[in-house]
């Protein structure tokens, strides 16, 4: 865990992060490292130390527990309950509640932070809690050897049986999809990584935050380099900026690696619309 830095070291940090294997990344230190680049100097040590208290008194409150269904609820309990964290569902789009330092300070966040602050407070108790990516929303699941109970953190901690999930996923997409718990996508620490960062991106885009926008595309790129997709949008996100040339290189980059697009001619006549500015 390295000291305060300024946000271009925060950048290079979390490139060095994200290029270790999944399983070795520390997900909560990679969060502060995105946080980081938005507040300068933040003290990461601080922020772990806070989770590393949460996962002491929890400890103390579950004592010998071993019942998994329990423990869980223990946690649930202590984290929304007592510690008071929760869905920040009246300024859902505020970005602060996609930081985890934010988080753990309001004690306020979205889905993934929360399920975030969930697995990293119960991983600290020998708990294996993972990340589920569902449609618009996303939950955090308890694994065993016998067991798998799925919590939903912006719902204080709610235990999902299957019948809830699969309500989850009607409202969210409309069709009555046959699930079990097991079926229920984990999502990896890098893919947690890169879901924060897409919130990110569509909030400042929301707000024409250009600038933050494309910090947040640089850095999902850095986690995932194949996802052409965001080639496109930076080189969007630099024309709004007024940087015709990168704008040019990677549009033209995203049309060679994507010819038959749906979106290829739009593409290609902004491309020739950037040129004609550039002649002009």
């Amino acid at each position: 865990m390295g000291g305060k830095m300024d946000a271009r070291d925060a950048r290079r940090a979390f490139a060095e992060a994200v290029r270790l294997p999944d399983e070795q990344l520390d997900l909560a230190d990679a969060a502060l490292l995105i946080a980081e680049e938005e507040y300068p100097n933040l003290d990461r040590l601080k922020y772990v130390e806070m989770l590393d208290e949460l996962a002491d008194v929890a400890r103390a409150k579950m004592g010998g527990e071993t019942d998994p269904y329990a423990r869980v609820n223990v946690l649930s309990e202590y984290l929304f309950d007592e510690e008071k964290f929760a869905g920040n569902e009246r300024e859902y789009y505020d970005p602060r509640n996609s930081f985890l330092n934010e988080v753990l300070e309001r004690r306020l966040g979205i889905p993934i932070t929360l399920s975030l602050v969930y697995m990293e407070v119960g991983g600290r108790l020998g708990m294996r809690i993972v990340g589920v990516g569902m449609p618009g929303h996303f939950l955090a699941k308890y694994v065993d050897e016998h067991e798998e109970i799925v919590v939903d953190p912006f719902r204080r901690g709610i235990i999902m049986n299957a019948d809830d999930c699969r309500e989850l996923l009607r409202r969210v997409t409309g069709d009555l999809i046959p699930v079990t718990t097991g079926d229920l996508p984990v999502m990896g620490k890098k893919e947690m990584l890169h879901r924060m960062l897409n919130n990110l991106k569509g909030i400042y885009l929301s707000q024409k935050d250009y600038p933050r926008s494309l910090a947040a595309v640089e850095r999902m790129l850095l986690v995932n380099p194949k996802q052409i997709e965001e080639v496109r949008d930076r080189g969007l996100i630099k024309y709004r900026l007024g940087e015709l040339t990168e704008a040019i290189f990677d549009l033209e980059t995203y049309l060679n690696a994507n010819p038959d697009a749906p979106d290829a001619d739009a593409m290609q006549r902004q491309v020739e619309e950037m040129r004609r500015e550039i002649r002009e």
